[in-house]
């Protein structure tokens, strides 16, 4: 026996619940009473793992692995005895499929359901109507709807709703115009692509959706809003408000009751989620182009969206990743879409996008915005908030010359017509000196980020986040200028530890700025030449923390992950004396990087090469530990056998090898390898090969300096940003 309690939240349902039980042991007292609450999947098992104990099931005496199957089918035998199962907070159809299979089915026991929604009573309760009293009528209804599924739940749903008679509902069908049925139907099969919409489906829909419009307009205005989004996993806070919690609670409870929409997954946000059918969907948008409203429906929606759309910051992630589907869809609508509205949806939504890491996605949201933007006049602040939003996309994608000319264009027009300390002036000038660093204009970076940093600091707190991200950005340019000199680093450890130790104590330990300075302190500590045993690992504890974190909170393909998974094996390979375990780690690190950018970049995308190179140098490294020989030297084999030699283990820039073998730290020690053997090419196979490229031996001083001037033209920009 099943039977559900239907109502509001909060109108006292577990309460009543409650007496009927109490009432129902006081003249039964042998009925055993099992409380299963259904929050979710996992709270249902940790009920069942109770009563398991409480009924002294074992595991391991059944030979079964599930508590969940031991417990139903203890209670689906006779010798189970008497016994009411409560089944609370049934709210979610999802869940209730996936235990329903484990409820307990016998002669002596009855389930009871709490939930509320009148949908799930009405499927988990068997809820039969008065349909079986008229056998002919439900013949001729059966035949009218072609025996089809999602007809009848459709008209099921209807009459449930309507508390209306089987026959009065066939009259309603056979009242329907049939020229709007067909053109639904048409017009259904059409948006769908795949499936044709039998005119059968349609007509129940079009019944339904009439009857909605007369006699719940905050329902109907709810469905039109939804038939612009995705019709999958659509948050609460996403739909529009209407009056009062309680206007908005039985708008919503009635379309959950015509079946329109259904409880969904809230995916462990803690939100109310909702699903619409697919057909449903294409139906209700047919619907709203066919009462000639699809542009107004559409336009609210936009204007809707920009106002409840979550801005960047990192702590509403989680609310932007579950708009971001449904301002996509909304994106897809063919009609007339305003200009400036339309372009700030995508500059947010672009933004977003950059911040979650899904560059390419947030370059095309933000081409998108600066098209619409076009036909403003070029001083518009929105035309120059697009623009300066794709240069800075465009600059994360590689497409760094693109971001230059889009920036020096934004910051000419922003100089001429806003003050010295205005924020977006500041702001534009600081993306510019990044992507001046990116296109190698390292000095004309440094100008401009000292003053606009010197501007910040007179106008803003220490723990802006504006005047700490000017801090950050100058501190990383100051370890670009090559040759790279003592003052520099120093001057960027300055800074970079002040901005680590504010930004420490403002923001979250996950909060990408946060681990961004942390990321580029590790590498200023490696940029201290010559590099220290204590510097490397204070690098090390620096970057291991940011790379445990950012497994945690961002995808396996976002650019900041793999790049510090790229600083921190590069670090490894800097440690004296170098040892299996950190080579090992090395190439572990850099075998995952390697594989995603050659994924996701493009082939001549700086990051892609750098750690590839970075990869065949850890290789070569762990080929020359795996050779080593009880005297702790190494044999480095070159294809050719006459140039075979042995070389000091450690590092390979150490001072006392005279830069044949040079500098980890430059990422090209496996082309100074390649380069020893050529440099003294001159050798004959009779002369003294192995004096010749020993790190400690004295060669011709003409062999020595083409080493050098080789080894030094091969090398890339000492501490190029990964």
């Amino acid at each position: 026996q099943k039977m559900a309690v239907v109502g509001l939240g909060g109108i006292g349902k577990t309460q009543a619940v409650l007496h009927c039980t109490y009432s129902v042991l006081d003249e039964q007292p042998d009925v055993s009473v099992f409380w299963v609450p259904v929050l979710s999947a996992e709270t249902f098992e940790r009920a069942y793992e109770e009563i398991a104990g409480l009924l002294k099931i074992s595991l391991r005496a059944e030979g079964e692995g599930d508590v969940k199957k031991l417990v139903q089918r203890h209670l689906s035998k006779g010798e189970a005895g008497k016994w009411l199962m409560i089944v609370d907070n049934a709210d979610s159809m999802q869940v209730i499929d996936a235990v329903r299979e484990f409820l307990p089915i016998s002669e002596l026991g009855a389930t009871v359901f709490t939930t509320r929604y009148s949908e799930i009573a009405h499927r988990v309760s068997w809820e039969r109507h008065a349909v079986h009293n008229e056998p002919a009528t439900t013949k001729e209804l059966l035949i009218e709807l072609d025996y089809l599924p999602l007809a009848l739940t459709q008209a099921i749903a209807y009459m449930n709703v309507k508390k209306i008679p089987l026959s009065k509902y066939l009259d309603l069908l056979q009242g329907t115009e049939k020229d709007k049925v067909r053109t639904l139907a048409k017009d259904m099969g059409d948006l769908n692509r795949y499936d044709q919409v039998p005119s059968a489906v349609a007509k129940t829909w079009l019944v339904s959706f009439q009857q909605l419009d007369k006699e719940d307009k905050d329902a109907a205005d709810l469905l039109r809003f939804m038939s612009c989004i995705e019709w999958k996993m659509i948050p609460h806070s996403i739909l529009p408000f209407k009056g009062s919690d309680g206007q908005m609670t039985d708008a919503i409870g009635t379309l959950i009751s015509y079946s329109f929409i259904a409880p969904g997954s809230a995916l462990g946000t803690g939100e109310e989620m909702y699903d619409m059918h697919r057909l449903v969907h294409v139906a209700a948008r047919v619907w709203v182009q066919e009462e000639g409203m699809m542009d107004e429906v559409h336009k609210q929606a936009l204007e809707h969206l920009y106002e409840i759309f979550p801005s960047d910051a990192w702590e509403n992630r989680e609310g932007w990743r579950n708009y971001m589907p449904h301002a996509a869809r909304v994106w897809t609508y063919e009609g007339e879409k305003q200009s400036e509205i339309w372009a700030k949806i995508c500059i947010k939504v672009g933004r977003c996008l950059q911040i979650d890491g899904r560059t390419r996605d947030a370059v095309s949201w933000l081409e998108e915005s600066r098209e619409r933007t076009l036909n403003l006049f070029e001083e518009k602040s929105v035309r120059l908030f697009a623009q300066h939003e794709l240069a800075g996309t465009y600059l994360a994608n590689g497409q760094v010359k693109e971001a230059v000319q889009l920036l020096e264009q934004v910051v000419a027009i922003r100089d001429r017509v806003l003050a010295e300390d205005h924020p977006d002036r500041l702001a534009s000038q600081h993306e510019l000196c990044r992507a001046y660093k990116a296109n190698g204009q390292v000095k004309k970076a440094v100008q401009i980020l000292e003053q606009v940093v010197a501007i910040r600091s007179r106008v803003l707190a220490e723990d802006h986040p504006d005047w700490l991200a000017s801090q950050h950005e100058l501190a990383g340019t100051y370890l670009s200028i090559e040759p790279v000199e003592h003052w520099q680093v120093e001057k960027a450890v300055r800074l970079l530890e002040q901005v680590v130790a504010i930004r420490n104590r403002v923001l979250a330990e996950d909060h990408p700025y946060r681990l961004g300075s942390q990321y580029e302190l590790a590498k200023a500590y490696l940029s201290i030449g010559p590099v220290e045993h204590q510097q490397v690992e204070k690098a090390i504890g620096l970057l291991e923390h940011v790379v445990a974190v950012e497994n945690q909170v961002l995808a396996e393909d976002h650019p900041d992950r793999l790049g510090s998974k790229h600083e921190l094996a590069r670090a490894y390979l800097l440690i004296e004396p170098v040892e299996h375990w950190q080579v090992e780690k090395a190439v572990r690190l850099l075998e995952q990087v390697v594989a995603i950018r050659n994924r996701v970049l493009a082939e001549g995308h700086p990051h892609r090469l750098g750690s590839k190179r970075l990869l065949r140098r850890a290789r070569k490294e762990q080929a020359k530990l795996n050779l080593q020989d009880t005297g702790g030297n190494v044999i480095v084999e070159h294809k050719e056998p006459l140039l075979q030699t042995r070389l000091e283990a450690g590092r390979a820039n150490d001072s006392n090898n005279d830069n044949f073998i040079c500098s980890a730290a430059d990422d090209v020690a496996e082309d100074a390898v390649e380069l020893t053997p050529r440099a003294v090419a001159t050798t004959t196979e009779d002369g003294p090969v192995s004096d010749a490229v020993h790190p400690t031996s004295t060669p011709a001083e003409t062999s020595r300096l083409q080493t050098r001037k080789m080894y030094r033209s091969k090398l890339p920009l000492r501490k190029q940003k990964t």
